[in-house]
């Protein structure tokens, strides 16, 4: 269910973008970190809010009304993702990981991770989709980040290299405010 939820906002990513020209599209939907991150991010919050909402359920457990636990899903890709950043990529900043590379596995949690520290700076949810997208194909990738995110790609993969080797604990404080600009439980 949750993979049905990535790849529509897969869709909905290339919805902003008119040219039917396959480089330009690529290349306007960004690195795969932000790309693969940011739909496995909304996923999980669109995933969240359809079990908080009752739209999606389990048959497995009848007594338990959200089997689905947005904290432990994001804990584990957390894990996954410093232990590839330590182990697998170590010396590759996620604005240089692609879809060729021993990485491109690596850059969903990662930028899963990337999204939530973005969003986690704002005081509204939905940047991504509000702000982002909207004018993407205006302004291109990478004046659109700087616009939406008040960062330079450049400066935020610094930032979030320092943020990736911080303490678990330290980063899963993020998530409550990511919760909180939801209004998820």
């Amino acid at each position: 269910q949750k993979l049905a939820f990535h790849e529509y906002f897969h869709a909905f990513q290339h919805s902003f973008i008119e040219t039917k020209d396959y480089d330009k599209r690529d290349k306007m939907l960004g690195p795969v970190w932000f790309n693969e991150g940011g739909a496995e991010y909304m996923a999980h919050i669109g995933f969240k809010k359809s079990f908080d909402e009752g739209i999606l359920s389990t048959p497995i457990k009848e007594d338990t009304t959200n089997p689905y636990d947005f904290k432990d899903a994001m804990r584990n890709k957390l894990e996954y993702a410093k232990m590839s950043k330590k182990e697998v990529c170590p010396n590759l900043d996620i604005g240089d990981m692609s879809y060729q590379n021993d990485c491109n596995g690596a850059s969903y949690d990662l930028g899963t991770w990337a999204h939530i520290l973005l969003e986690s700076k704002t005081i509204s949810s939905n940047i991504l989709v509000d702000k982002f997208y909207p004018i993407l194909e205006e302004n291109g990738w990478e004046k659109a980040f700087s616009k939406t995110y008040g960062i330079s790609p450049q400066e935020f993969y610094g930032e979030f290299n320092q943020f990736i080797n911080q303490s678990t604990d330290d980063q899963l404080k993020l998530l409550d405010k990511i919760l909180e600009n939801y209004n998820l439980n």
